[in-house]
This record gives structure tokens, sequence and C-alpha cells, in this order.
């Protein structure tokens, strides 16, 4: 059985699934498919249970979709946007996602970003 819990990072708390029995209290990873992040302008105030503040770095066009790189507390991530409200490289921009689309993994002892949960 998963649940939900929350993991503090350097870009904030973040409520994620988890699975029962999981270490408490370790370094974990959480994960986001890039197609789960919602881009916004920083913040919006829109109702979501995770909501990440950053700058996006890099960003390529992709014919049906812009693929973003996107900076939020230090780590680097992948962000797909829709074509009709592009980001520029430098802006501000807040993800937006849901606990249910995100993964508490444990992490490698020395992983870079890693996490207590």
């Amino acid at each position: 059985t998963d649940g939900v819990g929350v993991v503090e990072t350097t870009a904030g708390r973040i409520r994620c699934r988890e699975r029962e029995g999981s270490a408490r209290g370790g370094d974990v990873l959480v994960a986001v498919r890039p197609e789960a992040l919602r881009l916004g302008r920083a913040p919006d105030g829109a109702a979501a249970e995770n909501v990440l503040s950053g700058t996006v770095r890099a960003r390529a066009y992709l014919g049906n979709l812009f693929d973003y790189r996107v900076e939020v507390g230090g780590e680097t991530l992948r962000v797909q946007g829709h074509v009709k409200q592009p980001f520029a490289v430098g802006d501000r921009v807040a993800l937006y996602f849901a606990a249910e689309d995100a993964w508490a993994i444990p992490a490698a002892r020395g992983t870079p970003g890693a996490g207590g949960g």
C-alpha cells in the first residue's frame, strides 16, 4: 500500500507518495515526470498541493511543446510546457504538481540532491 508523506528539500516541503514500510527519516529523491509538472508565473496562487519556485535556465522548442530546464533549490529539473504559454530563459516561474504525481525513492548514500523523508 502506498501513502502520502512530506519530504523536506532545499526547495521546500514536497508532498509525495511513499511506499509503506519505507524508512522514515532516511535520504530520498523525489521523482516527478516532466509532463506532470505545470509551469506558471511565479507563484500565481493557483491551488496545488506542491508549488516550487525556480528560474528557467534553458529551453528548446520541440514543435508541440517547449522543453525547459528550470533551476529549483540548486537542482535542475526538466519541465515540459505548452507552446501557447512560453517562458524565456531567465524568467522566474512556479512549478505546480500533485502529490500523486511525485514519488519518494530511497537515495543511495552520497547522492547529490537527496533530502530527508
